[in-house]
């Protein structure tokens, strides 16, 4: 049985903020680190891939057919700065799990940033001062109140996804795809706000997976997703559009 989470949310005072100058990876979050979510399992029997996997470099998720990663948005001090509603510190935000569910409801918070900004003042502060090896705090400031927003970390182990994402290779083949699992995942690319450029690498065997790249510009960040070859109704039929007939 899968532990449920709540988001549970709270306005707080603006808290105080740092004045060091250095560019600044890992303590925050933009709507498209957490919108990466969407490609994590809604099957509560698999609850290890139920969630947003975080590292101090990137945000990962997967369902076990497709997966999806994103690096950490690069983003001027002073620009964090001006916009953080708590305290910078020089360190990254340790590797953790959030519920799938929780991620997408905190990147809901974000207020949307304008396609066209250079560079996104939007993002979920983590206040490292104020988590704990089992809880996060994150804080999202918003037009007229600061959102403080306590998450449980998923004390599970997440499979080991460095040896799934291939590397780029050269070839040419025919090959066959699901066009549901490439809708979910560019569906989320869609969501995440990458750069309308997305690089396929096609492998020199029907065994192996897609390689599909991406990112955002104006933050420095790359996104990477992977489509298995297997086919699996379930999944298509899960990631299928309402009105619509599962694959056949």
């Amino acid at each position: 049985m899968t532990k449920k989470y709540t988001l549970k949310s709270e306005k707080t005072p603006r808290e105080r903020k740092s004045s060091s100058s250095s560019r600044n990876r890992g303590q925050l979050l933009n709507r498209a680190s957490l919108e990466v979510a969407r490609l994590a399992s809604t099957d509560d029997d698999r609850p290890t891939l139920c969630v947003l996997r975080i590292t101090p470099e990137c945000t990962i998720a997967t369902n076990g057919q497709f997966l999806g990663r994103i690096t950490h948005p690069v983003v001027d001090r002073d620009v964090v700065e001006e916009n953080a509603p708590v305290e910078i510190v020089d360190r990254p935000i340790r590797a953790c799990s959030i519920p799938r569910h929780v991620a997408l409801d905190l990147a809901r918070l974000i207020p949307k940033t304008k396609a066209d900004s250079e560079q996104p003042h939007h993002f979920a502060f983590f206040d490292l001062e104020n988590s704990t090896a089992k809880r996060l705090r994150a804080v999202v400031k918003q037009a007229d109140a600061v959102q403080s927003v306590e998450i449980g970390d998923v004390q599970m182990e997440f499979p080991d996804t460095g040896s799934v994402i291939p590397k780029r290779q050269s070839g040419v083949m025919r090959f066959a795809l699901n066009r549901w699992l490439l809708d979910v995942v560019l569906g989320a690319a869609r969501r995440m706000g990458l750069d309308a450029e997305l690089r396929f690498t096609i492998p020199d065997s029907p065994e192996k997976p897609i390689l599909i790249e991406g990112g955002i510009r104006a933050t420095e960040q790359e996104a990477t997703f992977v489509i298995m070859p297997m086919r699996s109704d379930k999944v298509a039929e899960e990631a299928a559009p309402r009105g619509e007939s599962k694959p056949q």
